[in-house]
Formats: structure tokens, C-alpha cells, sequence
């Protein structure tokens, strides 16, 4: 894999044979991944929260049907 540097981007090169942008600065792309990750971890946390306030909603409309049906029968 043959890079060239990109002018006035120290971190940054060219890979000639795929005409790709190769970030050279490890340590930053490793604070990337982990930023990543934890953006990641976030989101999933948000989605697992809706997931069960969405089954709780339920639960509770369905004692709320039940409680109307004990009502309704006396």
C-alpha cells in the first residue's frame, strides 16, 4: 500500500491505489472508536428504556381493561 502525504494534513495520507484518505494518527483514531462506542452504548441504553416503557404502557392498559371488566360485571 503505497501513501502520500496529504499537503497540510500531517495525520493524514493518500493511499495511491485506492484513492482512499488514511488517518495516520493512531492515538486519535483510538479516542474516535471510543467516542464511538459510547455514543453506541447511549443509544442502545435509550432504545432498552423506550422498549420497556413501551411494554409498561401496555401492562397498564391492559389492568386498566381488566379493572373496567370487574367494574362492569358488579
Amino acid at each position: 500500500m503505497e501513501l502520500h502525504q496529504v499537503k497540510s494534513q500531517s495525520d493524514l495520507a493518500r493511499n495511491i491505489e485506492s484513492n482512499s484518505i488514511v488517518n495516520k494518527n493512531t492515538k486519535e483514531f483510538e479516542k474516535y472508536m471510543l467516542r464511538r462506542s459510547a455514543r453506541s452504548k447511549s443509544h442502545d441504553r435509550v432504545d432498552m428504556i423506550e422498549n420497556d416503557l413501551s411494554r409498561l404502557k401496555g401492562e397498564i392498559n391492559e389492568i386498566k381493561n381488566l379493572l373496567k371488566e370487574l367494574v362492569n360485571v358488579k
